[in-house]
Parts: structure tokens; C-alpha cells; sequence
């Protein structure tokens, strides 16, 4: 077992300063290295260790504005922060004090136009810090085939989001309408940079800054009875492009993904039957600036039948039928199914405040999952499992805690 004074020695040859004229450190490197004494195996090509301290404030400053139609707010938040990382065992790898001074403007804006129609606006900016795994110039080694380096270079991202949506409901004419644009970009995005070795087969992977990050999005919606009043129409239709930069094999990759969804509906409604029938159709183009081989055209389409009949003693059934294919994904990739769900439920006791209900799911076993991811770097295709055909019985009691309506005081109401 090795004494004090060897221990002492050994921690001011492979110690920096820092840790010597740090007396509670130094207390705890003492104590560590006693506790290992003779077992001690120091690899110091791939050992390290640190100190990381981290400090943060947030001042905010603003108006606002209230009035009877608006409700309006702006101004601008204060985020300093401190940032070091000391390298106990090397200090050429350490990364000094760094402050950087954030400031983030935002913006407020509800505007009532009636008592139905409004219009929001929002604004809002706000500063990442790089983590110290990505600053520290420390190559994580533990797979050799998969070598992490930091990179103390690193500036903050600043993000920027834009938001804008208008409601409108006609209570009287049963009408509603949304519509909502978002957008996002990104000063300084940090990004993974990896490259590989055909003759190793290995990667190195480091981290950069980079602009030209940026995503947009548009949705609306409307919802208007027919002249009848039994029939509903009502149509969803929603947009988004997404670009993205990032390091193929050191090469310079923008990417870009364009999606687009519109999905109609009629809707038949009566005191005992309700049906809806809404087909469905999306699309999704991803282009990349090299390697254009990896651009693809996915289309997806189907439609969704759904009916429910309430019977006046109790008894519901329920069916929904969906339908659902794609062309553009990967060889085998494609899917075409029938999802296939129904149930019955009937309803009983006093007040109908108990229920059973049997429900089967995926009555046809035709259940598929398939998913996408495009990022500027690659694009993955995967499919998963999940549950298929199954069958599900419950039973559920609707509690009523206000007790009866000739038991309350005289003008109450009981809303159980």
C-alpha cells in the first residue's frame, strides 16, 4: 500500500496546477488515490478528468399593453452565462472562461376582433450553449471504430420562431375555421461531423457551426354544415419544408424536404347515427445538393370510414375502417393494409351510469408501421412491430358525488 507522501507525489506529476491550489479537490484527489493505492492502473492516453462549472442569469424587460381587443407585450431578455471546463490531468485540453452575452427580443400580440374571431402573433428568440461534450478536444475512444471529438471552437446557435394563427367560430351557424403559419431559423446550428475510413471502417464524428437550418409550416382547417344541417363538410390541409445542412463524408450537404396533406370529410349526423367518410392523401419530396441518388418521392393515400349508432336503450356500436398504401419507400418498404376496428357497448343501472364495452382491434391482422427520417446526412427507412389483432372487455361506473337533485338547497343544480 503506497504512503501519503507517494500518493502526494504521484498527484503533482500527473495533476495541473489547479487541482494543487484547490484544497477541496485536492482533499478528494488524496482520498481517491489512497483507496486505490497498489491497484492503480493509469492508462493516461485514454484517461481524463474534469471540472466543468457552468453559470447562468436571465433578466427580462418589457411592456405591456391590455385593452378590450388587445392584448400585446414586447420586449427583450438578458441571458449571460458562464462556461469553463479545467483538464485535471492535462491542461493543454482545458477550455478557458467563456461569457457570452445572450440577448433574445420577443413579441406578443392577441388581437379579438369578435367575440368569436381572433388573431394571435408571437415572437419569441432564444440562445443554445454548445454542452461540454461537444467543446472538450477530448477523443472518446471507448469504440475505436466510433471516435467522438469535441470542439472548443464552438459559437452559441441563436434561434428565432415565428408564429401566426387566426380562430374563427360561428356558434349560431355551427362554422369554424383555423388557420395557423409557423416558421423557424437558426444562426450558428451545431451540427455532427463525421468522416469515415474505407480502410478501417471507422468514423470520426466532431461538431460544427453552420447556417441555412431553417423550417416553415402551414395549416388550415374548416368545418361548415351543409344546407340540410345533417351533413357536415370539413377539410384539413397542412404544409411543411425543412432544410437542413450537414457533413457527408466532409462534404458540404443541403437538404431539403417538402411534405404536403389534405384530407376532406363529410360527416352524417342524426340523434341515433353518426357516419364520416374521409380520405386522405400525403406527399414528401426529400432533395439533397450531393448525392442525389438519395432524393425520393414517397406518396401515401387511403381514407377512413367511421360509423356509431346509439341505440335509446343503451346499446352503441362503433366501427371504423381504414385504409392506407404507399409507393416511393425503399425496395420492400411499401406497405398496402386494411385496419379494421369495432366494438359494442352497452350502458345500465340507475341514470345509465355503468357500462360494458367490448372492443377488437385490427379485426384483418394487416397492422404495419413504417416511418421515415431525412436529415442532411442520410435517409432511413425503418418499419417496426407492434400489436396486432386483439380484443380488449371493460367495464367502467360514473360516480355521482353531488348526490340527488331533491336533496340539494333550493336553486342548486346538479351538474353530476
Amino acid at each position: 500500500m503506497l504512503g501519503s507522501s507517494q500518493v502526494l507525489d504521484y498527484i503533482k506529476e500527473n495533476y495541473t496546477s489547479y487541482a494543487l491550489t484547490n484544497p477541496t479537490l485536492l482533499a478528494q484527489l488524496l482520498e481517491d488515490e489512497l483507496q486505490m493505492g497498489e491497484h492503480r492502473v493509469l492508462n493516461e492516453k485514454n484517461s481524463n478528468r474534469f471540472r466543468n462549472d457552468f453559470f447562468t442569469q436571465s433578466l427580462e424587460v418589457g411592456v405591456r399593453k391590455v385593452t378590450k381587443s388587445i392584448n400585446a407585450s414586447a420586449g427583450v431578455s438578458f441571458n449571460p452565462s458562464m462556461s469553463r471546463s479545467i483538464n485535471l490531468m492535462d491542461e493543454a485540453k482545458s477550455i478557458p472562461t467563456r461569457w457570452v452575452w445572450n440577448v433574445a427580443p420577443y413579441a406578443r400580440l392577441r388581437y379579438k376582433m369578435s367575440k368569436s374571431r381572433s388573431l394571435q402573433f408571437n415572437y419569441r428568440a432564444n440562445t443554445s450553449q454548445p454542452s461540454m461534450n461537444q467543446l472538450q478536444p477530448v477523443a472518446d475512444e471507448s469504440n475505436p471504430l466510433r471516435i467522438v471529438i469535441g470542439n472548443p471552437n464552438l459559437k452559441p446557435s441563436f434561434t428565432q420562431r415565428i408564429n401566426l394563427r387566426f380562430n374563427d367560430f360561428n356558434q349560431e351557424a355551427q362554422r369554424s375555421i383555423m388557420a395557423m403559419v409557423n416558421a423557424q431559423y437558426t444562426l450558428n446550428s451545431i451540427i455532427s461531423k463525421t468522416s469515415y475510413n474505407p480502410e478501417t471502417g471507422g468514423q470520426i464524428t466532431t461538431y460544427g457551426n453552420v447556417n441555412g437550418v431553417w423550417n416553415a409550416f402551414a395549416m388550415g382547417m374548416i368545418s361548415v354544415p351543409l344546407p340540410n344541417k345533417s351533413f357536415y363538410f370539413s377539410t384539413h390541409l397542412n404544409t411543411r419544408y425543412s432544410s437542413n445542412v450537414g457533413y457527408n463524408n466532409d462534404e458540404y450537404n443541403r437538404s431539403g424536404s417538402f411534405s404536403v396533406n389534405v384530407s376532406p370529410g363529410l360527416t352524417f349526423r342524426s340523434n341515433i347515427v353518426e357516419l364520416q367518410l374521409r380520405p386522405n392523401y400525403n406527399l414528401q419530396t426529400t432533395h439533397n445538393s450531393v448525392n442525389t441518388r438519395n432524393d425520393q418521392t414517397v406518396h401515401r393515400y387511403g381514407g377512413m370510414f367511421n360509423g356509431n349508432v346509439t341505440l335509446p336503450f343503451g346499446l352503441s356500436l362503433n366501427t371504423d375502417l381504414n385504409y392506407s398504401a404507399s409507393k416511393g419507400y425503399s425496395d420492400g418498404y411499401d406497405t398496402e393494409q386494411w385496419l379494421w376496428n369495432a366494438a359494442i357497448s352497452y350502458e345500465f343501472l340507475k341514470s345509465r351510469q355503468a357500462s360494458v364495452t367490448v372492443r377488437v382491434y385490427d379485426i384483418l391482422g394487416q397492422k404495419k408501421n413504417i416511418s421515415r427520417t431525412s436529415t442532411a446526412s442520410y435517409i432511413q427507412d425503418s418499419e417496426y412491430n407492434s400489436l396486432t389483432r386483439y380484443g380488449m372487455l371493460t367495464f367502467s361506473y360514473r360516480f355521482n358525488s353531488f348526490g340527488s337533485q331533491k336533496d340539494m338547497p333550493p336553486g342548486a343544480k346538479n351538474y353530476g
